[in-house]
C-alpha cells in the first residue's frame, strides 16, 4: 500500500511540477510591449499564443507593424479563433498605403499552407531582376523566361518572351490564377476569401497597367 501511495503522490508532483513549468514558458515567451491578458490554457491549444507572439516579436524588431487591437493577446485570440482553418498560417497581404508588413483584421488572413506560400511576400531576398522570371540565352541575345503555372500537369512551364517585364506580367497573371484555383480547394471562410480575392484584384490591377508587381515587395 505504502509503495502505491508513493507512486501516486510521485505522479502528483510531476503533474505539478510540468504546470509550473508550463507557465513559467508562458512568462518567458511572452514578449515585450505585448499585452499578455491571457496566457494559453496548460496542456491547450497553443497555435493561436505562438502566432501573436510572433507578430509582436517582429514588431520589437522593427520588421513589421501591428494595429493597437493586436497588441493585446485576447483580442488577437478573438480574431484567430473566429477565422482559424485546418493547418491555417497566419499570413499578412499586401497594402500599398501600409509600409513595413502591417497585421491587421484588414490585411491579414489564416490561409492553409498551400495558399500562404502563394500570397506571402516571398522569393525577393537576393534575388535579381523581377519576380517569376529567369533569363535564357539565345544566339541573338537574351530571352526572358516566364514561369507559366499550368493547372493540369500541376507544375511551372516555362515560356519564352523579349521582355524583361512582359515576362513579368504575364507570371502575375498565371500567379493570381493559381491563387484561385488554390483558394477553391482549401476550406477558409468568407472573410479570407475576400480578402485574398482583393489581393488578387490588386496585382491584377498592376498588371492592367503595364506595371511591375510590387505587392511582393520592390527588388533591392
Amino acid at each position: 500500500m505504502a509503495s502505491l501511495a508513493n507512486h501516486v503522490l510521485g505522479m502528483h508532483l510531476k503533474r505539478i511540477i510540468s504546470e509550473v513549468k508550463e507557465r513559467k514558458n508562458s512568462r518567458t515567451r511572452t514578449p515585450k510591449n505585448g499585452i499578455a491578458d491571457i496566457l494559453p490554457v496548460v496542456g491547450g491549444d497553443k497555435q493561436w499564443f505562438n502566432a501573436w507572439s510572433y507578430i509582436i516579436h517582429q514588431v520589437n524588431q522593427g520588421k513589421c507593424a501591428v494595429c493597437e487591437d493586436w497588441k493585446t493577446a485576447s483580442k488577437f485570440k478573438r480574431w484567430f479563433d473566429a477565422n482559424r482553418c485546418p493547418e491555417g498560417v497566419v499570413t499578412p497581404l499586401f497594402n500599398p498605403v501600409l509600409n513595413p508588413v502591417h497585421f491587421s483584421p484588414e490585411t491579414t488572413c489564416i490561409a492553409p499552407r498551400a495558399v500562404a506560400s502563394l500570397v506571402a511576400r516571398t522569393g525577393q531576398r537576393g534575388r535579381v531582376g523581377l519576380r517569376g522570371v529567369n533569363y535564357r540565352q539565345r544566339a541573338n541575345g537574351w530571352a526572358y523566361q516566364a514561369l507559366i503555372w499550368d493547372p493540369i500537369k500541376r507544375r511551372p512551364v516555362p515560356t519564352l518572351t523579349d521582355t524583361e517585364l512582359g515576362a513579368h506580367l504575364m507570371w502575375g497573371k498565371s500567379h493570381v490564377a493559381r491563387i484561385r484555383i488554390a483558394i477553391k480547394d482549401d476550406v477558409v471562410n468568407k472573410n479570407t476569401k475576400a480578402l485574398i480575392e482583393n489581393f488578387c484584384v490588386a496585382v491584377e490591377e498592376y498588371i492592367a497597367a503595364g506595371k511591375h508587381i510590387d505587392i511582393f515587395g520592390v527588388n533591392k
